[in-house]
């Protein structure tokens, strides 16, 4: 897995989306998934891939425009990244929201769900959540994104709430009893109906083979208990360092990168073989010195993110590289 580019379509899951996203992420089907953890929202949502922007400019307007590159001396709480501040604004603004999204692919965009019925003037509130939004955006300095705002039928919502299968009788009693045996479960699936318990738990890879198999025989326990019979049971291993990378170091470092035009950023992408390399693609047309100057900028910046207080911990000290590439796919960062 190490080997292969880390790349995902988007940033930030929608609520609504939320519970096909953990689907996918323990592969399997089941229909009603649990998060121990805050993994797909906010900063935890995102890892991106590979789009196509525009042209870059080149000399001499390029010498004066690198000169504008601001070099970061704070950055924002990856804690808390753009769809989180939105969300917080809509909110306080009484907006009745169903999700807020932020996407790369085939355009960058702010997506936004506006839980509404047939008796409400939908263009009104559209233009008033676009405008809100646009402010934050604006606030924040994130140019690179524009704004959709779609109705979401409250008729609908509350179907699909009802169409959800209820939890097992059981359920608390396996996650309560592997939680009291420091089993560190980030995301899970029972279905009755197709009997299967899914779970991705965090772990090492010497600490996972050793604990695999009597988790497995306690949750078949409390299966055979409660008159559960015939279930299969999938446990996959979560790695915690490639966890911190891919669910909140690179979404930090993209919220900076792409959300801002003046870096022409189109992808930002990881590789942990042999060590964590941080690979960002552009738009610049050349090697030129004012686009090496460019490509230093940026890689200064980029440390100033990981350097911070909030985000440093999370390397445990592991060595890094930072690479980015013009159109060309020519290194411009030395």
């Amino acid at each position: 897995m190490n080997k292969i580019q880390k790349e995902m379509e988007q940033i930030n899951v929608p609520k609504m989306k939320l519970e096909g996203a953990i689907n996918s992420a323990i592969e399997k089907g089941d229909r009603r998934v649990k998060r121990r953890r805050k993994v797909f929202t906010g900063a935890a949502s995102g890892i991106f891939l590979t789009i196509s922007l525009g042209y870059f400019s080149t000399s001499p307007a390029m010498a004066s425009f690198v000169s504008t590159i601001p070099i970061l001396n704070s950055i924002i709480d990856p804690e808390s990244n753009i769809t989180e501040r939105i969300d917080r604004k809509l909110e306080a603004e009484n907006i009745n929201l169903s999700y807020v999204s932020a996407t790369y692919k085939p355009d960058k965009i702010i997506e936004v769900g506006v839980l509404s019925n047939n008796n409400e003037d939908f263009s009104l509130i559209k233009e008033n959540v676009t405008n809100i939004v646009e402010d934050v955006l604006q606030k924040d300095k994130f140019d690179a994104f524009s704004v959709k705002v779609f109705k979401v039928d409250k008729d609908d919502i509350q179907k699909s709430v009802k169409d959800i299968e209820k939890p097992a009788s059981f359920e608390k009693e396996i996650m309560d009893t592997l939680n009291d045996h420091d089993i560190n479960v980030v995301a899970y699936g029972i279905s009755t109906k197709s009997k299967e318990v899914n779970m991705k738990i965090k772990a090492s890879p010497e600490y996972f083979k050793d604990i695999k198999q009597n988790t497995e025989d306690m949750i078949r326990e409390i299966l055979v208990r409660n008159n559960q019979t015939g279930y299969s049971i999938n446990l996959k291993r979560q790695d915690e360092y490639d966890d911190n990378v891919a669910i909140y170091i690179l979404p930090s470092i993209g919220e900076e990168i792409m959300g801002k035009r003046m870096y022409n950023a189109t992808s930002i992408s990881y590789s942990l073989d042999p060590e964590l390399t941080i690979i960002i693609k552009t738009s610049i047309p050349d090697s030129s010195t004012e686009s090496r100057e460019l490509g230093t900028r940026m890689e200064r910046n980029i440390k100033t993110i990981l350097s911070s207080e909030n985000t440093k911990p999370l390397l445990e000290g592991q060595p890094y590289s930072i690479k980015i590439y013009n159109q060309e796919q020519e290194q411009i960062n030395f």
